[in-house]
């Protein structure tokens, strides 16, 4: 009974964000080599473009940002996926990725600012770590809990994903906030973040 108790204070304390930073440890230099692994993977998946006046634009934009950033740890990169679809997204170690078709959709420098500013919140704020952490000391401490009630083993795979889901929008809802910040600092216009919103909400 005592290690059921131990482990469903665990899971209430990761349900209310205060898992001690130990737990959700991950060396600078391993997430760095992470991302270079995932980065590897991407470029060979799904191809990047080569285009020397965009990469010139996203590049110049990325620097301007990058100039405001906190972490000074991890060595900040962009690269252009080769896909029609609008879609931007980050792994470890600064690796941030843009798809084509967002840069053909977006109407400014500031709306490309807002949504490589949004990225970089999440790796200023190290989420795809600390997701990927969490996700794992989840599965380990409901695997734990079944062995002494099966109410744990039947309901944890759907508790574990709302743990999960809650936790993606607090990540979404931070990084917006970076984003803006970071945006601002930077000379560019917040109010682009909203109406790339807003100009995506039309389609």
């Amino acid at each position: 009974m005592p290690r059921l108790i131990i482990v469903c204070a665990l899971i209430a304390a990761l349900l209310g964000g205060t898992i001690p930073a130990p737990a959700l440890a991950m060396s600078t230099a391993t997430e760095v080599e992470i991302g270079k692994q995932n980065d590897k993977a991407i470029v060979e998946s799904q191809g990047i473009v080569a285009d020397p006046l965009l990469n010139r634009w996203v590049n110049e934009v990325s620097r301007k940002l990058w100039t405001e950033v906190k972490r000074t740890d991890v060595p900040y990169n962009i690269k252009i996926v080769d896909s029609s679809d609008i879609n931007a997204f980050t792994t470890m170690g600064g690796y941030i990725y843009v798809n084509e078709g967002t840069l053909d959709f977006v109407q400014s420098d500031d709306e490309l600012a807002g949504v490589i500013g949004h990225e970089t919140g999440h790796n200023e704020h190290r989420h795809p770590v600390t997701l990927q952490n969490k996700a794992t000391l989840l599965n380990i401490l409901f695997s734990i809990g079944s062995m002494f009630n099966p109410f744990v083993y039947r309901f944890g795979q759907l508790a574990e994903a709302g743990i999960m889901a809650k936790q993606s929008r607090i990540d979404e809802l931070e990084a917006d906030r970076y984003g803006l910040l970071l945006m601002s600092r930077a000379g560019y216009d917040p109010d682009a973040m909203v109406s790339f919103m807003q100009h995506l909400g039309t389609l």
